[in-house]
């Protein structure tokens, strides 16, 4: 208890306290009249002065009206009166250009003691940080553990209400329910426990987490806050957390696409490399050591220049390295490895990599070990000239048994002849004299059958020499219907010509072109039955060149043997019907001498309906007549 002495000293005391403090202190009556107030109050509303007698709370405001004008009227949040229907704690009280923060206290003999603080710089630094706020592209927060551990968020900006859909009023209220609820509580959890860790570090704070957002639905948040540790012991956060939804996809689609990469390349036969500008390889992918049984730390860091398994004498490491010094596309250059399996062929392609402004970064590109083929290929071509080899010995020799194989067979024709014609007398029982035609007969087809043999021997042996002169089509068309005209007749083949009068006059061999024409007008009498018909047609095409056709209406080509007919040896007509005679070698006789003049050979038919075979002479083998 203070005694009578003291009580005037202890309110001296105060009353200095309250002239000296930077707060406003007015004490107002049950009737809202003011009954005390302290230099401070005074200077806060100097407009209203002056403060004679108990002034009225209501008279104060109508001051402040007449003062500033109608428009200027003091603001207090809720009602002018307020003072008298409750009493307010931390409420804001605008007047004039000043924001001032007022308390409530009320007193047993229903008065009140309103306590005044000018908060407007502070107002307005925080209305300067919500707008700056709102040009960041993410949310500013501060955050509080204080000396029992417990974590709460003291400031959040509107933001978060974007990146979240939560109010910022629901973190400030209770952070960690706000957090679970868009997280879930093992997510929250693990937020706190590492919020405790950068508070016992002080190293900066990082967290990415996933959100359920009540519109947008999965969402990513990235966070991070810088810590520091007031004097008693608190640690505040300062931070800002932004969406970083699109960068976690994109980081995931990368991913993935990394992943599909690497498992095509796991897979893939080739290899793939890349290297710098310097030439230096820098990266090679574990195939290659599948490949060729070296290890990649053999080729990264080094150019090929050190590498020693390239076979320096191999022309495609110097086409290589042409390419590379002069930074060409790389398309499927062979090289030669040098490794403790033995030689290995690789097939190298690549292309140099320019960045935005064209300066060179080096190669990318994939390997190929491609020994196997190389040696398939290289047998393929050993099997080819021995093949090639082995059709001139066998061309060589039907060629120079020509002589050997015509003697005797002219020998039979002859006497067979001479009986046929009784020339020393009859013969005598008529079945001999059948006997001496079938001879006769059967000589003949074999001397042309040897005729074929030894023109397709000669043809492919080069032995036939292509004499090119000046040749009327038409004539030789009627020199080779002449010589086809018998067979024809015999076989009851009508054998008809139509000859383009534009047709131009040929510059070829006279005697190839008339053994085409008369392999295929043979073969067309071969496989047309008794009572159909050939037509040889001569017609101009607009390039210049002359056409040659002779077709039939006889038992046509099956589609499957048209590509095939041309091949020695192979007939065209169904396997199913009749045999015809020969083995086969006309139309091989008609492509090689074709190819051997320069003709085009074209082919159509259908089974039943006949056969059309044309060729063509170009326009340097032709010329109009004069």
């Amino acid at each position: 208890m203070l005694g009578a002495g003291d009580g005037d000293e202890v309110w001296g005391r105060l009353a200095f306290a309250l002239g000296q403090t930077r707060i406003g202190v007015a004490v107002w009556d049950a009737d809202d009249r003011l009954v005390l107030a302290n230099a401070r109050f005074r200077e806060m509303f100097a407009e209203v002065a002056p403060f004679d007698g108990k002034l009225r709370f209501d008279v104060l405001l109508e001051r402040a009206r007449q003062a500033r004008g109608s428009a200027a009227r003091p603001d207090p949040v809720g009602h002018d009166s307020r003072h008298r229907e409750r009493p307010a704690t931390g409420e804001f009280l605008s007047f004039g250009n000043r924001t001032l923060r007022y308390h409530d206290i009320a007193t047993p003999d229903g008065g009140l003691v309103t306590l005044y603080e000018d908060v407007t710089r502070e107002r307005s630094a925080e209305a300067t940080l919500a707008a700056l706020a709102k040009t960041i592209p993410g949310a500013i927060f501060e955050l509080r553990r204080d000396s029992l551990d417990r974590i709460e968020c003291t400031y959040v900006s509107e933001r978060i209400r974007e990146l979240t859909g939560l109010a910022p009023e629901r973190y400030t209220a209770d952070w960690g329910e706000a957090v679970r609820e868009i997280t879930g509580v093992a997510e929250c959890a693990g937020l706190e426990d590492s919020l405790r860790a950068s508070a016992r570090s002080l190293e900066d704070w990082h967290a990415k987490l996933p959100i359920r957002h009540p519109e947008a639905g999965q969402r990513w948040l990235r966070a991070q806050a810088s810590p520091r540790r007031l004097e008693d012991g608190t640690v505040l956060w300062s931070g800002m957390v932004t969406d970083a939804t699109e960068t976690v996809q994109s980081n995931a689609a990368l991913a993935e696409s990394e992943r599909r990469f690497r498992d095509i390349i796991d897979i893939a036969s080739d290899w793939v490399w890349e290297s710098d500008a310097d030439g230096r390889i820098t990266f090679v992918s574990e195939r290659f050591t599948e490949s060729t049984g070296l290890p990649t730390a053999a080729f990264v860091g080094r150019t090929r220049a050190e590498l020693p398994f390239y076979d320096r004498s191999d022309p495609g490491f110097h086409a290589l390295e042409e390419d590379t010094r002069n930074r060409r596309p790389i398309h499927g250059r062979r090289v030669r490895f040098v490794v403790p399996s033995g030689h290995r062929q690789i097939s190298l392609r690549g292309r140099p990599v320019f960045d935005e402004d064209g300066d060179f970064l080096g190669y990318r590109g994939t390997g190929t070990d491609v020994t196997r083929e190389h040696e398939y290929v290289q047998r393929l071509h050993e099997a080819m000239v021995e093949a090639q080899s082995a059709n001139r010995a066998k061309s060589r020799f039907l060629a120079n048994m020509s002589h050997d194989l015509r003697t005797p067979l002219n020998a039979i024709m002859g006497f067979s002849e001479i009986m046929q014609a009784e020339v020393f007398g009859p013969v005598g029982h008529p079945r001999y004299a059948e006997y001496v035609r079938d001879v006769r007969t059967s000589a003949s087809h074999l001397l042309e059958l040897i005729d074929d043999l030894l023109d397709l021997a000669r043809i492919e042996s080069g032995r036939i020499e292509m004499v090119e002169e000046r040749l009327v089509i038409a004539d030789i068309v009627d020199e080779a219907m002449m010589l086809v005209a018998p067979r024809c007749e015999a076989r009851g083949v009508v054998l008809a010509k139509t000859c383009d009068i534009e047709a131009p006059v040929v510059r070829s061999d006279r005697r190839a072109v008339k053994q085409i024409l008369v392999n295929l007008l043979t073969n067309a009498a071969k496989f047309t039955e008794r009572g159909g018909s050939i037509e040889v047609a001569v017609e101009p095409d607009r390039s210049g060149g002359v056409w040659v056709t002779v077709r039939d209406d006889g038992c046509g080509i099956p589609p499957a043997m048209i590509d095939e007919v041309t091949k020695p040896f192979v007939q065209g007509s169904d396997p199913s019907a009749a045999p015809r005679d020969g083995v086969g070698l006309g139309l091989a006789i008609v492509r090689s001498l074709a190819e051997a003049i320069g003709a085009e050979i074209r082919i159509e038919s259908q089974v039943g309906e006949g056969t059309s075979v044309a060729f063509r002479l170009p326009a340097g083998r032709a010329a109009r007549a004069a």
